[in-house]
């Protein structure tokens, strides 16, 4: 979230402005269909603004120790909650790299 004081609002304004109209990067490309009622109402405020929000998310992913994050590979990208069973047969399949670190964000 962002919020400025209103001695500073044409600027914010500006800038908020400016923010929302950019495209989306996130690999998704878009916010979480059940958090949009939240994203939108903040945005309506006069004094905040939100960018990128995500209802809740988990991530592992396989990296080479010699790369960065551009270039692994994402094993898991959910939205919805996992048991730990689920999330460890991912990382016994078929075709990950022998090597490498795997991340898990939550």
């Amino acid at each position: 979230f962002f919020f400025f004081p209103s001695n500073m609002q044409l600027g914010f304004d500006v800038e908020k402005r400016t923010s929302l109209e950019r495209a989306d990067l996130s690999r998704k490309g878009a916010i979480d269909d059940v958090i949009v009622p939240l994203v939108e109402h903040i945005n309506s405020q006069e004094m905040w603004y939100t960018t990128s929000s995500c209802s809740g998310r988990i991530t592992v992913y396989c990296q080479d120790p010699h790369n960065s994050k551009k270039g692994c590979r994402w094993i898991l990208v959910s939205h919805v909650s996992l048991k730990a069973p689920e999330i460890w047969s991912l990382l016994y399949a078929p075709g990950l790299p022998p090597e490498g670190y795997v991340f898990f964000k939550f």
